[in-house]
């Protein structure tokens, strides 16, 4: 091998397609930092020069994608995917249509296979200039663009006068999905009384944000209620809502910290994020986002207590 050969984001480009490709055989060429066609080399002249690149089998595209489906948060296309794979026909274009339809799904799943596919040819050069007695080599410009995505695919914005009935009605939903384990009945009682107190979602103290994607679909909502008092302002989120098939891409944290942003704007004192029901399992995610513990509230089932103490 070249000892001066560097492996750049070029270069592992070129050697991922040589080993994707399922048509035709390639090897790397070490003098000119390039990938040929094998059948392009003369017999006489591979050795040193020429290097085969490494194996890449069906295989092992599908559990590449059967890794990327373990990490991916997303509760709805999880399950799709997993099916997709279980299914055993057709698995590398249902794969492909799935993920195309979100464009953020996509994105994730673009940049999660460029790394686990530049981090196998970084292993691999290194194990042959070890081979070679050279030292290794750090991969040049391996950044990728994951942490890029909610910018380039989700836009934040005041919510319309015409679309406040609509997030009305999301936020009783999204109350009822963090208590859909209660009794309907008391869950009412819960709703009525968390509202009671708060102004309308028209009033001059809400102010509701709107999460979309770039297209301009609705992803989500943040609404929150002012309160003053002589120099002290308060800001209490009355409901934080993503849609389901828009979840795990971190959007309920950047909507968040995109309403702080503009609650320091306006010179507020505090934010105010209360958590209940299933929602509790939230707090370690927004835990590093310079959130405290203020309160907290303890329920105690009459029903329960009572048998416990008589039992």
């Amino acid at each position: 091998m070249n000892p001066s050969l560097r492996l750049t984001r070029e270069l592992v480009d070129q050697i991922v397609f040589g080993m994707e490709n399922q048509d035709r055989d390639y090897v790397l060429d070490t003098d000119e930092a390039r990938v040929v066609p094998a059948d392009q080399v003369e017999s006489d002249e591979t050795g040193e020069r020429y290097v085969e690149l490494p194996e890449w089998r069906s295989v092992d595209g599908y559990n590449l994608m059967e890794q990327f489906v373990a990490t991916l948060h997303n509760p709805i296309y999880r399950a799709r995917l997993r099916a997709i794979l279980a299914s055993g026909r057709g698995v590398f274009r249902q794969f492909k249509d799935t993920v195309r339809e979100r464009r953020e799904i996509e994105r994730m799943w673009f940049a999660f296979k460029e790394k686990a596919m530049r981090d196998l040819v970084a292993e691999w050069f290194n194990d042959l200039r070890e081979r070679e007695g050279l030292e290794r080599l750090e991969l040049e410009d391996a950044e990728t663009e994951t942490d890029q995505l909610i910018e380039l695919d989700f836009a934040f914005r005041p919510a319309a006068e015409g679309e406040l009935a609509t997030i009305a009605a999301l936020d009783r939903e999204a109350f009822d999905e963090i208590f859909e384990t209660s009794d309907p009945d008391t869950v009412d009682l819960y709703y009525q009384a968390s509202r009671a107190s708060i102004p309308a979602i028209s009033d001059a103290a809400s102010t509701v944000l709107v999460t979309e994607t770039q297209g301009g679909d609705f992803a989500g909502f943040l609404w929150a209620v002012t309160r003053r008092s002589g120099e002290a302002s308060v800001a209490y989120i009355v409901q934080l809502y993503i849609l389901p098939e828009f979840r795990g891409f971190g959007l309920a944290r950047e909507t968040l910290r995109t309403y702080c942003r503009g609650a320091h704007e306006r010179r507020l004192g505090e934010v105010h994020l209360s958590l209940a029901g299933r929602a509790l399992d939230l707090e370690a995610s927004f835990s590093g986002y310079g959130l405290t513990r203020h309160s907290v509230e303890l329920v105690i089932d009459v029903d329960r207590w009572y048998r416990s103490q008589t039992g």
